[in-house]
């Protein structure tokens, strides 16, 4: 993680008393998770929480929500959710319960574009934990894995906990996980104070207030090339989310065709 030093600038005249000026300075804390990266950029003053707080909250947020919804950790909630065979209630948080939720109404709205019981067709397709990318699968195991759907997986709030109707069901909620996480972070960071901020997890970003001297933060958007990192252009948020996605880079060649990351759940 890069971390700047915060500076609290103090003038004094000689017949006047001191005078303490609070000068907003910039910090940033940058690393990896939930299988990406992530940045956290926020502006400090003298009377708001230490660039050390700060980043003990954002890796305690981290933290807890890779252990609940990481497909990578094979301790998480979730992944112990996918092992099991049982088609009784299974035990989870309420953030879970909440996320899985939001995601079954997403799926609903969506008509089922949106699925996070889609888990084994992204290991199918090899861009699951095993990345095992021998080529497109055939059809008739793609309509094998279609019969598990939403519909196989119940959710309950209180006491929260998941159930699958199928022991072979397993769900993926990496694609509403980073959103979760960021909303996580920035409401971390409300409660410490902090009132200007820019946090980005994999794409999906959350910002507030501005930078040095009122400039807004900005979301670089890059050109959808493999091997280029040219910004397209630069979307300026102040309190806004915007999230993004690009198959561009993940993605995987066979016989000369290539195979990218995004599946959708219904085909």
């Amino acid at each position: 993680m890069v971390l700047l030093a915060a500076v609290a600038l103090t003038i004094s005249g000689c017949s006047q008393p001191s005078t303490k000026i609070d000068v907003p300075v910039a910090q940033m804390l940058r690393g990896r998770t939930m299988g990406t990266t992530y940045v956290v950029k926020f502006m400090t003053t003298a009377d708001g929480p230490s660039s050390e707080e700060v980043e003990k909250a954002v890796n305690s947020v981290l933290e807890s929500v890779n252990a609940q919804m990481s497909t990578y950790i094979a301790s998480s909630e979730i992944s112990r959710f996918n092992t099991s065979q049982s088609t009784d209630w299974f035990a989870v948080s309420s953030e879970t319960a909440e996320v899985a939720q939001l995601a079954k109404d997403i799926h609903s709205q969506t008509s089922g574009a949106f699925d996070i019981t889609v888990a084994p067709l992204v290991d199918l397709w090899g861009f699951g934990p095993s990345r095992n990318q021998a080529g497109p699968p055939s059809e008739s195991r793609i309509e094998e894995l279609l019969e598990r759907s939403s519909d196989q997986l119940e959710i309950r709030l209180s006491p929260p906990a998941l159930r699958k109707q199928s022991p072979q069901l397993r769900i993926d909620m990496s694609a509403i996980a980073k959103g979760h996480g960021v909303d996580r972070i920035a409401e971390k960071l409300n409660e410490l104070g902090v009132s200007s901020y820019f946090v980005e997890v994999g794409g999906e970003i959350r910002a507030a207030g501005s930078k040095e001297q009122g400039t807004p933060w900005r979301a670089g958007i890059e050109r959808p090339l493999e091997d280029g990192r040219d910004l397209m252009t630069a979307v300026d948020l102040a309190d806004d989310a915007l999230a993004t996605s690009g198959n561009y880079r993940n993605f995987y060649l066979h016989k000369g065709a290539k195979y990218w990351h995004t599946i959708d759940p219904r085909t």
